[in-house]
């Protein structure tokens, strides 16, 4: 069925192609995370040796980040909101893996973005505290871990963004409810939580350091 029938949205080509329900790529998770580990922790390891190089990348991206969450955000949730293109509606292997949630980009971005989102938490409920309460290694952990897993998660974004292929397929998931479409929902959800969360945090600490506010 097609859009023109109205029952169909982004002209879904026949099951055959992709399934109503699709099977979940259940696989490539394990992998996924030894991946995760692999970046994480070398990188928190090196906090300890040279946290001097880890704290410049984090100022760096204190001020940052701010400015690229501005244009990316409005950029992601536009792409996500647009008709699909005719060049994604083709049948493809590569578009029912994505349907499916199958990718290894899929996969990462989602693992990183619920360790930046529980850091980001922790940051939060870490500097509620009293002020004379001792952070001890969080001081440190904390931004460290902002800093190793938004660098990756970052530049997965980016050539997740810039794909022909890859939001258009997710979106004919979302809106007509097939495949991993709860997976996807989640993991956009997800996204927005650390491209508005840390920026926010930033200007936050920005504001306070210049004003002399107490956190």
């Amino acid at each position: 069925m097609t859009a023109e029938s109205g029952s169909v949205k982004d002209d879904i080509p026949p099951a055959r192609s992709i399934r109503s329900h699709p099977k979940l790529v259940h696989r490539g998770w394990a992998l996924t995370g030894l991946v995760a580990l692999a970046i994480l922790v070398p990188a928190l390891g090196l906090s300890l040796v040279i946290p001097f190089a880890v704290a410049a990348v984090g100022f760096a991206m204190v001020f940052a980040g701010p400015i690229y969450a501005a244009f990316y955000v409005p950029i992601a949730v536009r792409k996500w909101r647009r008709e699909t293109p005719d060049d994604a509606r083709t049948i493809s292997p590569a578009r029912d893996l994505i349907v499916s949630f199958g990718t290894p980009n899929q996969k990462l971005t989602m693992i990183l973005s619920v360790i930046l989102v529980v850091n980001l938490i922790v940051f939060a409920v870490t500097y509620l505290m009293p002020a004379d309460t001792d952070l001890g290694y969080s001081t440190i952990l904390i931004p460290t871990v902002a800093v190793c897993a938004g660098v990756p998660i970052f530049i997965l974004n980016l050539v997740w963004i810039r794909s022909r292929v890859g939001i258009p397929a997710e979106s004919i998931a979302v809106r007509n409810r097939i495949g991993a479409w709860r997976l996807i929902t989640a993991n956009r959800v997800l996204s927005l939580m650390v491209w508005c969360g840390y920026p926010a945090a930033s200007i936050i600490g920005i504001a306070a350091g210049s004003l002399g506010w107490k956190l």
